[in-house]
């Protein structure tokens, strides 16, 4: 067993790497992939999405419990980037850390803290796993890459990603741009991997749009206490960076994004690899 608290051991990041390339290499060979094989190929993944989970890296993530208190901070009148959160399981305070509207977007729990039931967020994620689900069901390659055993293992800890990832997709492909913009405005990974795009694509306005929603919905908090603001949602997450010195290497909820952006990309990716 491969114990490991919520940073990862850069040892995890790489079985991860090989095991991907591996598992991806496989499906970019099939030229289709059947109904049957699909079928068979989800039980595997959940079986060993399960095994990794628990089994074989053991990773820690207070987010299940944690995300879901945004709603009952606020009904208590007070501010989630500056008021600590005692968790059930862990003695330790916890803040609001990311954009408002990742706290908006989901089930509301408006019960007393600690939370109870801890698994209580497992609900939205539910609901955002079955989105996906609907938004990548016409194309089963597709399923395949994103409900990865990696995938699988993320969703069975909690994680809230499966939220803006979500967005990220849904944006990608329907080119629906208010999805885009609202993938932003959740969680701070959207916003720097839309802007790639959209340079790309010279869609300027669209950055500046991604830039007012962020701006709009981050005012209230803002004026509340912009200290407690720009410290747990940005300058923590800079700080973060600095793990890697320490032998470890960030979190692993953070392989959601390539994993969606292979998985939208995935036509063009073959292309590139088949010349």
């Amino acid at each position: 067993m491969i114990n490991s608290d919520s940073l990862m051991p850069l040892s995890h990041h790489f079985m991860i790497l090989v095991f991907l390339l591996f598992f991806f290499n496989i499906l970019f060979g099939l030229k289709r992939v059947s109904r049957y094989w699909f079928i068979i190929y989800i039980i595997v993944s959940i079986t060993v999405g399960y095994i990794f989970a628990y089994e074989v890296f053991c990773w820690y993530t207070d987010e299940p419990e944690y995300t879901a208190s945004f709603y009952a901070t606020l009904l208590m009148g007070q501010n989630p980037y500056s008021t600590p959160v005692t968790l059930s399981y862990v003695r330790r305070d916890n803040y609001w850390a990311y954009l408002p509207l990742l706290g908006f977007i989901q089930i509301p729990y408006i019960g007393p803290l600690p939370l109870q039931p801890t698994n209580f967020y497992f609900l939205t994620i539910a609901v955002f796993v079955f989105l996906t689900v609907i938004l990548l069901r016409g194309d089963t390659t597709k399923m395949c890459l994103f409900f990865n055993p990696i995938t699988i293992a993320i969703i069975f800890h909690g994680y809230n990603d499966i939220v803006p990832v979500y967005f990220l997709m849904l944006g990608i492909l329907s080119d629906n741009k208010i999805a885009s913009y609202i993938g932003c405005a959740i969680k701070q990974f959207n916003f720097p991997i839309m802007t790639l795009i959209w340079m790309h694509r010279k869609e300027y306005k669209s950055i500046f749009m991604a830039l007012l929603l962020i701006a709009l919905v981050s005012l209230p908090f803002m004026l509340w206490d912009h200290d407690s603001f720009l410290q747990q949602a940005f300058l923590n997450h800079i700080h973060k960076t600095e793990s890697i010195k320490g032998g470890s290497a960030i979190f692993p909820n953070y392989w959601l994004y390539p994993i969606a952006l292979i998985t939208v990309y995935y036509k063009r990716l073959g292309s590139i690899l088949a010349q």
